[in-house]
């Protein structure tokens, strides 16, 4: 049976894993940032959260845009990923049911 795939699927898939990879890095930075805000005294953590909440705020707006963008320009691979993702996600939380 002859291969009907898109052809840059692949290459979107490898750019979506890649994404995602770098969102997980960025929120175990994020957290590692909330655990030290945490850590540290009531009156210099304000401060910190603020900082560390723009900053979040700012990286989840440019991940967006990035994604939109994506999505305008390649919109079929972006609904085969999305529902991929949504099938995978199911799966892993509503486990098997017998």
């Amino acid at each position: 049976m002859p291969d009907t795939t898109h052809p840059n699927m692949h290459s979107e898939v490898e750019n979506l894993r890649a994404e995602i990879r770098q969102l997980q890095n960025d929120l175990a930075g994020l957290a590692d940032s909330v655990r030290g805000v945490v850590r540290a005294g009531k009156a210099e953590a304000v401060g910190r959260v603020s900082d560390t909440a723009d900053k979040a705020w700012s990286e989840a707006k440019g991940m967006a845009e990035s994604l939109s963008q994506q999505i305008e320009e390649k919109p079929l691979t972006a609904l085969v990923s999305a529902f991929s993702i949504g099938m995978l996600l199911g799966l892993l939380f509503t486990g098997r049911r017998t």
